[in-house]
């Protein structure tokens, strides 16, 4: 019976999430590692504690590949070769567009009826391939949903497990809809070949370069590319260099000559030139050379196209990336700093917990992309935290409060503190009884001469009888030191019998967009934690509230004293000045400044400093370029040894 054949009895699986081909095959060789450790302990050859050590290891690879594929689309399948069962995930259901099975549990034909019947001998064939040899085995092919009958392209990996015997025992695979990817792949190649065609033959920007006399000739659309006039005289060659810009001179004319002697077959370069009215544009010339009988050349000819825009795309573009790359380094940061007080807090729920608050990151990213990273609306970001409480038909929870909307950099805040706020409500508190009531309200006030002040209140009503626990948690944290050290704000908690309550009092401008910005103080104005004098005097200089208390706590736990944290420049330097610092911690960005500022004033004092950043070095600012540079996510390891190399 070939692989194919057993597959179509049944098979099994429940990873939860996506990951790349690549990745999964680095997991998947780790899983294997592991458990060949647990094998050979099983064996006699290793003692039990190197296997519980093993098991352990495969545990946590396991729950790192299923957090790794969690928020992206792949669906993923097992198949145990023993009990012959094929399960799917989730998604798997939703690409092949079936109704999913309560257990997950499917048979072959859900697969093999869906893939297109010209495809499917060849599909079996390669899974067969992998089961027989091993290693990773990567397909693509078509198939039609059941729902609504349309045609998609997947991308499948898969590789197999084996059992202490040495036997295959599981089959594990990954499907991924690529089918856009391929649409696009399709229309680019398309849109080439469309260049390429005018390239070889439009008429406009055209140029002839005769080799023996000199003589240069261009087409009208020349002349324009070049911000001349079409009616003066053709230009010499001289005239042409002179607009070459000074920096790629030199490269374009080496290509010219190394096209002529031949030692180049096509003449092809990306230059600037600066046109006669003063504008500078890129242009892409391409050429070839029209040679006699004897290979003498006597002409190199070809088209001038303006790709200065594409430059300009090219250069946003990179900038895009670098500026994605900072903001991913920087939630893996938020999300590191997440695990780490997650497990000190109740490590036997930290997968539960962990994942909820991961989850909650991703819904609060979902809804600033959904609002393009501008601002987003105070409702809609209660709404997103407290689903499905806030449903229609729902009466339980009552929002109030005009129309605001709360700035990108304030959003991550609120939302882990409305999530906090609706995972305890929900677990002990009034949305865990169905008489409990729970009234969320937002206001702006302000007082004539004053500042205007945001305040949001929690009120939760008809619930157990409130009992103030006795230990405080990740979540106590995130909704009284991580607020107060976003915004500067006053966070009232009262543990009233009757329902818990919490409410915060800030100024609006830390938080609202529009016309509230220019009336309020900078954020974080509470006054910051100052060590004793004497002691090694670490300062914190990070605008994300909790990056911020990770990084101090990493200072704390080494045994050094922490300034702050604090999160503007004003801030930082007053410290500096009034206080005092025996070495510094700087991000980069703060918001709308960067820490550029304070890392000259420390080093005008000779006091050291490294910088924290999700930044590279090359986008450092000038005084920060040359500083030990430590990338984000932080590595608090290396971040102590930095200190205590200069203590």
């Amino acid at each position: 019976m070939t692989g194919a054949q057993k597959l179509s009895q049944s098979r099994d699986g429940n990873l939860e999430a996506p990951i790349s081909a690549d990745e999964l095959a680095l997991l998947r060789a780790r899983l294997a590692e592991a458990e060949n450790t647990i094998r050979i302990g099983g064996s006699g050859e290793r003692d039990t504690t190197e296997r519980k050590l093993a098991e352990v290891a495969l545990r946590e690879i396991e729950q790192r590949m299923r957090l790794a594929t969690e928020a992206t689309g792949v669906g993923i399948w097992e198949w145990n070769i023993l009990t012959n069962r094929i399960r799917w995930d989730a998604q798997m259901f939703r690409l092949y567009g079936v109704e999913p099975a309560p257990d997950g549990i499917v048979p072959y034909e859900a697969w093999s009826g869906a893939v297109l019947p010209e495809e499917l001998s060849a599909q079996e064939a390669m899974m067969d391939d992998v089961i027989r040899n091993g290693g990773v085995g990567h397909r693509e092919f078509h198939i039609r949903r059941v729902d609504d009958n349309q045609v998609r392209y997947l991308r499948a990996v898969e590789t197999v497990r084996t059992n202490a015997a040495g036997k295959v025992e599981w089959v594990l695979g990954t499907n991924l809809d690529i089918t856009e990817t391929k649409r696009a792949e399709k229309a680019l190649a398309e849109r080439e070949a469309q260049l390429r065609v005018a390239l070889a033959s439009a008429h406009a920007g055209v140029w002839s370069w005769t080799c023996d006399t000199g003589k240069l000739v261009w087409s009208p659309e020349c002349f324009v590319l070049y911000g001349l006039d079409p009616a003066v005289k053709q230009p010499t060659v001289a005239a042409w260099q002179k607009m070459l810009h000074p920096d790629d001179a030199t490269a374009v004319i080496n290509a010219v000559e190394a096209t002529v002697e031949g030692t180049s077959p096509e003449y092809r370069e990306e230059f600037r030139i600066i046109g006669a009215d003063g504008q500078e544009r890129w242009l892409l010339a391409v050429g070839n050379v029209q040679r006699d009988a004897d290979g003498k050349p006597l002409a190199l000819s070809g088209i001038n196209l303006d790709i200065t825009e594409r430059k300009r795309q090219e250069v946003n573009t990179h900038l895009l990336m670098k500026e994605v790359n900072h903001r991913a380094k920087n939630m893996l940061t938020v999300v590191q700093a997440i695990a780490r007080q997650t497990a000190v807090a109740k490590p036997e729920d930290f997968f539960e917990h962990f994942s909820s608050r991961v989850q909650s990151l991703a819904s609060n990213q979902d809804l600033l992309v959904k609002n393009d990273w501008n601002a987003v609306p105070i409702e809609d970001l209660v709404r997103t935290q407290l689903a499905p409480f806030v449903e229609p038909g729902n009466a339980r929870v009552s929002l109030m409060g005009p129309a605001l909307k709360i700035t990108t950099s304030a959003s991550q805040a609120i939302s882990m503190a409305l999530h906090e706020l609706a995972t305890n409500a929900a677990k002990y508190g009034a949305l865990s009884k169905d008489k409990g009531r729970l009234e969320i309200a937002w206001s702006v006030y302000a007082s004539e001469g004053e500042p205007a002040q945001f305040t949001m209140s929690w009120v939760e009503t008809g619930g157990p009888k409130v009992v103030k626990p006795a230990q405080r948690g990740f979540g106590s944290t995130v909704i009284d030191r991580m607020v107060k050290a976003s915004f500067g704000c006053d966070v009232t908690i009262k543990f009233a019998p009757a329902g818990f309550q919490w409410r915060i009092v800030c100024p609006a401008g830390g938080l609202l967009e529009g016309e509230h910005q220019a009336a309020t103080g900078s954020k974080g104005a509470k006054p910051v934690k100052r060590p004793a004098p004497g002691r090694s005097r670490v300062l914190v200089v990070e605008d994300e509230a909790l990056i911020a208390m990770e990084i101090a706590a990493i200072v704390s736990d080494a045994g050094f004293a922490v300034l702050g944290p604090v999160s503007t420049v004003q801030q930082a330097l007053a410290l500096i000045k009034n206080t005092g610092c025996t070495f510094a911690v700087l991000d980069t960005n703060l918001g709308t400044e960067t820490a550029e500022p304070v890392a000259l004033q420390l080093r005008a004092a000779g006091i050291p400093f490294v910088v924290v950043s999700g930044y590279s070095r090359e986008q450092q600012p000038a005084g920060m370029r040359d500083a030990t540079l430590l990338g984000k996510p932080l590595d608090a390891r290396s971040l102590v040894a930095e200190i205590r190399r200069v203590h």
